[in-house]
């Protein structure tokens, strides 16, 4: 039997985060995931401890230059009184992709845990690993040795003294991590230091990048979203947005959630900060919104991926400052309900959502948050999705797949019962719904077309705005709002003053303001794709996301913006009634995190 002992520590060692699936063909062995992977700090105590009757020895050069390989050579000694299998190093074993993951940890001439000092080559290429092979797997009698195998072998750049290497003396030992795989002995293991004289390479150019690597293990930011504009009561609105927080601390990441309002002025501008109304251990996910007479009610989607609920709560807001309600939760983990659409009627409250299954949900609750009734299940899987309270009905509409390519609507009365059968409509379901209007004589869909057929030249994309009458018949061709393109994929939202149609639409970063068919106006050059326009009183309101004010190198060099909410009031003529103004002040910049494959740009 093999005896262990814990380890004291396990060093930083260098490495990001690898973003590439580990699926296997079907007839190869799944790859097994790192226990550790990306940048690792302390040892974790999940993991087994190193092995005590088990030895990893390593051989190297002890001095190398530039292009040089290390020339490791890898061997176990097994002291203890049973046979074990190792595996040899195979593709991704070096890049922490995998088990056996094998890893090079470095200290200093003091002693202390570095980064690779041999310079920093690209991480591991996207694409299936290895499976393993008998011929991987390594045995070692009681009391004999093994030879691992040459490590350069399993991906020689990975131990090459590269340009960017860091000259200097150091201590090197090797760590095994195969804990999981079939076929072999669950092992732990960690070598004695040999020693390594770096003779040459560019420190400066080194330093940078450890420092971009630091920053990958150790940072934060904050982005922000709008979610609605709600009357307060004394004349002005209450600004609900939510905020997420990603912070990462030792390669760990730990992203959180919160809701937060700001009062505002009849004419927009912010009185006073912002302030957390709710706080989620998990990000809020998508947050919907509407109003009631004593505040808000709110929907939202917390949760990691393929974990995530529907929660509601009710926001207080004729407190001098808004209190939050414990939430409710509505649809339990489980599943992957990124979106909710969410409406009041009287003293009901109807929630669209996406259950375990994805599967197109009605659930329709009192004030207190009961559930009335069943849910009704509407589509077994939809693309888009709205519901409006009209009249004294419910007005669901989605686009669906698996059964009919196209839009449906229904309607339901205040306890979410059908009134009628479903209205079946042409629209594909590959579009993005922009705005719906529901008329007594039928219903007008706004949406963007964001692709094109490659084999119809007169196929184009943009903005439109399809009527139908009430049994679901096309009331014509689909208008365009604003110009039509092969190339410039639109995002948007339309909303109507009377019977006009205004559109706000994004091409690239250019967010365009405009009515009905006629000429647009720049609003933004530095917009980002959630745009909505809100109702205040008999005005209208277009809302954004923009990354105008960031100014950080993540965002200059990298496009990696965080945004701020911004608002103007649209006129009669479709054009801006006033200059924008900056809702909030809450975003927190992005380090700069360059790839490893164009770092160096980066780096003076």
């Amino acid at each position: 039997m093999v005896r262990v002992a814990r380890s004291a520590h396990l060093a930083l060692v260098c490495g990001l985060v690898i973003a590439c699936s580990l699926r296997e063909p079907q007839s190869h062995d799944d790859a097994i995931a790192s226990p550790a992977p990306g940048l690792v700090g302390p040892l974790s105590d999940t993991l087994a401890p190193v092995a005590a009757d088990v030895a990893l020895v390593v051989r190297a050069r002890e001095v190398v230059g530039v292009g040089d390989d290390l020339g490791l050579e890898l061997r176990v000694h097994n002291h203890s009184g049973a046979a074990i299998t190792l595996v040899r190093p195979v593709y991704g074993s070096w890049e922490h992709a995998r088990q056996p993951d094998y890893r090079l940890e470095w200290t200093d001439e003091y002693g202390e845990p570095i980064l690779d000092p041999l310079g920093f080559a690209p991480d591991l290429d996207c694409g299936v690993m290895d499976a393993i092979t008998a011929d991987d797997r390594i045995l070692a009698a009681p009391g004999h040795e093994a030879l691992l195998g040459s490590a350069a072998a399993a991906r020689s750049p990975r131990h090459v003294v590269l340009p960017s290497a860091r000259p200097g003396k150091y201590g090197l030992r090797v760590r095994y991590l195969g804990l999981d795989i079939p076929g072999a002995t669950a092992l732990h293991l960690l070598s004695d230091p040999v020693p390594i004289t770096i003779r040459d390479g560019d420190p400066a150019k080194w330093a940078c990048r450890a420092n971009q690597l630091r920053a990958a293990a150790d940072h934060q930011y904050a982005d922000v979203s709008f979610t609605g504009l709600v009357p307060a009561d004394n004349g002005g609105l209450w600004l609900l947005f939510s905020r997420y927080v990603h912070e990462v601390r030792g390669g760990v990441a730990d992203p959180r959630g919160e809701l937060r309002m700001r009062r505002l002025g009849p004419d927009l501008e912010p009185r006073g900060d912002a302030f957390v109304v709710f706080a989620s251990a998990d990000e809020v996910g998508w947050v919907s919104a509407a109003p009631e007479p004593e505040g808000i009610i709110v929907g939202f989607t917390p949760g990691p991926v393929g974990g995530r609920s529907v929660q509601l709560l009710t926001i207080d807001t004729t407190r001098a400052t808004p209190v939050a309600s414990a939430p409710r939760i509505i649809q339990q983990p489980p599943g992957n309900p990124y979106v909710t659409s969410i409406a009041r009627l009287d003293d009901r409250v109807a929630v669209l959502h996406h259950d375990a299954d994805a599967a197109l949900m009605l659930t329709v609750l009192d004030r207190t948050g009961a559930e009335l009734g069943t849910p009704v299940r509407l589509a077994p899987m939809a693309t888009r999705f709205d519901l409006q309270a009209v009249g004294d009905a419910w007005i669901a509409t989605w686009l669906q797949r698996d059964g009919i390519d196209g839009g449906m609507l229904r309607r339901f009365d205040r306890d979410g019962r059908p009134i009628d059968a479903e209205v079946r409509f042409s629209l594909d379901p590959a579009h993005d719904f922009a705005g719906l209007r529901h008329r007594p004589d039928g219903f007008d869909v706004a949406y963007a077309d964001r692709s094109t057929r490659g084999d119809d030249p007169q196929d184009m994309m943009g903005m439109y705005l399809q009527s139908f009458d009430a049994a679901g018949r096309p009331g014509g061709r689909a208008l365009a709002l604003g110009p039509e393109s092969r190339t410039d994929a639109p995002v948007g939202a339309v909303a109507w003053l009377g019977d006009a149609a205004v559109h706000a639409g994004l091409t690239g970063r250019r967010l365009a303001l405009g009515r009905g068919p006629g000429p647009t106006i720049t609003v933004s050059t530095s917009a980002e794709e959630r745009i909505l326009f809100a109702p205040v009183g008999d005005r209208l309101a277009l809302v954004w996301e923009d990354t105008r004010d960031d100014d950080s190198p993540a965002c200059l060099q990298l496009r990696s913006c965080t945004s701020e909410v911004y608002a103007a009031f649209v006129g009669n003529d479709g054009t801006l009634d006033g200059a924008p103004v900056r809702l909030t002040h809450d975003a927190v910049a992005k380090p700069l995190l360059p790839s490893s494959h164009d770092w160096q740009r980066h780096c003076p």
